[in-house]
């Protein structure tokens, strides 16, 4: 698995509060599935680290108005759109 690299303090203080909450819960859920998987024997291999800076873009440009699944919608085509995640085109 590829090492998770990156000043997570430095970029979070660079964020408004509101995205630095959404990005630290993010990285949880994104740290708890790598877990999960290499507990099952199936570790998930990574190209890239996770571009942190431009998550309050992605964050910024979603729409957080409407049903919680077109929110959840137009979050995962934003953060797909940005690369910002490790292996979230593939």
């Amino acid at each position: 698995m590829k090492k998770i690299d990156f000043n997570l303090k430095e970029s979070l203080s660079e964020m408004s509060a509101d995205n630095s909450t959404i990005v630290v819960r993010l990285l949880e859920i994104y740290r708890a599935l790598l877990d999960q998987n290499e507990e099952e024997g199936v570790p998930v291999e990574a190209y890239k680290n996770i571009d942190v800076d431009t998550l309050p873009d992605v964050l910024d440009r979603t729409s957080w108005e409407g049903s919680a699944t077109d929110v959840a919608g137009q979050l995962a085509s934003n953060l797909i759109l940005k690369h910002a995640l490790p292996n979230a085109n593939h």
